[in-house]
């Protein structure tokens, strides 16, 4: 079993929130004993947080690869039986944590997992970053 994690790289559609609210702090992957069963865990945090203003939004989860010669993007809630929309609800002051387990189609070869932020409140921001799907022996 090995663990991926990474800095991932994107693009974030913020101006002047680069140094505030919503931001990823760690991504990770990892195998489980079933050949196409992985454990996944993603947490957010809200930078500056001062303890008493929540941050609202929805993070969305994309399993981004191919099955034969088709690009295919699967949502984390087709693939996994922990979450069961595609907007999963943000509501945190520090930090909030998403995990459980994905379950990789037949054929499916992933190559990257795609995180897309949206913060409402309390400022607006947006952020798009891609993780390569990597399992270190």
């Amino acid at each position: 079993t090995g663990i991926g994690t990474g800095t991932g790289t994107g693009t974030r559609t913020d101006t002047d929130a680069d140094n505030t609210g919503l931001t990823i702090s760690n991504w990770e992957v990892a195998a489980t004993t079933d050949a196409d069963r992985y454990r996944y865990k993603l947490m957010l945090r809200q930078q500056d947080a001062d303890g008493d203003t929540f941050l609202i939004g929805h993070v969305n989860i994309n399993l981004v690869g191919s099955k034969g010669e088709e690009v295919i993007f699967l949502p984390i809630r087709d693939i996994s039986s922990d979450q069961e929309e595609s907007d999963i609800k943000l509501r945190f002051k520090f930090f909030q944590i998403i995990e459980g387990e994905l379950m990789l189609p037949l054929g499916f070869v992933p190559d990257r997992v795609q995180i897309i932020g949206i913060e409402n409140s309390p400022i607006e921001k947006s952020l798009d970053q891609n993780f390569d799907w990597v399992l270190p022996e």
